[in-house]
């Protein structure tokens, strides 16, 4: 399975981090992003399709890519939209597709951090 469409955004966008209590610190943020979006059918198919379009079932991929007080870091998400034993069984499919073609070192679930956490580790 590819996908073929998919959208870009890139914006720069401020989060406000506290540390121990303190006023909170102003951080500016570039933020690109890049998003994938699978209709998923009811025979179990999935297809790619429009990430503006709306759907009973899909899975969205996001990859975003942080630039953080000179730091670079990014993101992987997954969303399942529609519980369905189908919805679920198919993007777990297209989830596990993606990861075994991933071309980047391996994820670790101890390199996997909230943005404020991650943050404060540089």
């Amino acid at each position: 399975m590819r996908a073929e469409i998919f959208k870009t955004v890139r914006r720069s966008c401020y989060f406000r981090i506290y540390q121990d209590g303190l006023k909170g610190k102003r951080v500016e943020v570039d933020k690109s992003r890049l998003q994938r979006k699978f209709q998923i059918m009811a025979d179990g198919s999935a297809r790619p399709d429009s990430v503006d379009k709306r759907f009973d079932s899909a899975c969205i991929v996001e990859i975003t890519h942080l630039e953080v007080q000179g730091k670079k870091w990014w993101t992987i998400a997954f969303d399942v939209v529609n519980d369905s034993e189908v919805a679920l069984a198919v993007s777990q499919q297209i989830i596990c597709e993606i990861l075994e073609n991933y071309p980047g070192p391996r994820l670790l679930a101890e390199s996997s951090y909230a943005y404020p956490h991650g943050w404060q580790l540089s």
